[in-house]
């Protein structure tokens, strides 16, 4: 199909015939309704940051807790050098995600005031900056 679309040879520099989002279109549209690969990985990768956060039982997310999450709250860690392309990943995508996501309180064992996203004005860090924080 890439041939088709395009040209015949990766390095060869010529028009294209049609570009990539016309073909990621519906058919209804004029497209061939193929899926783009990077918004269908970043979609996979939010889910997998509801499930850290929602708290789920699966090995998975119990490994992640315990190796990578080590008690600390997921909006405040670090990107490390030394892991994984997955994890890097992951907290790339917090700025995406964290308005999307609102905290219930509970017994308040699980929220972190400053960061979580619990009151109608949103996470209080962005509100009133770093400089505010204390324990």
């Amino acid at each position: 199909m890439r041939n088709f679309l395009w040209t015949g040879q990766e390095l060869k520099s010529t028009s294209h015939k049609v570009s990539w989002e016309e073909v990621c279109k519906p058919k209804t549209e004029g497209g061939l309704r193929i899926r783009n690969l990077q918004d269908w990985n970043k979609a996979a990768a939010t889910k997998h940051i509801w499930n850290l956060l929602a708290e789920g039982n699966s090995l998975w997310e119990k490994w992640v807790d315990k190796w990578l999450i080590k008690g600390r709250c997921f909006w405040e860690i670090k990107k490390p050098t030394d892991c994984s392309w997955v994890w890097k990943c992951l907290l790339s995508l917090r700025p995406l995600v964290h308005d999307y996501i609102i905290t219930k309180i509970g017994d308040g064992t699980q929220t972190i005031m400053w960061f979580d996203y619990w009151l109608p004005i949103g996470r209080i860090v962005q509100k009133y900056g770093e400089s505010v924080i204390c324990d």
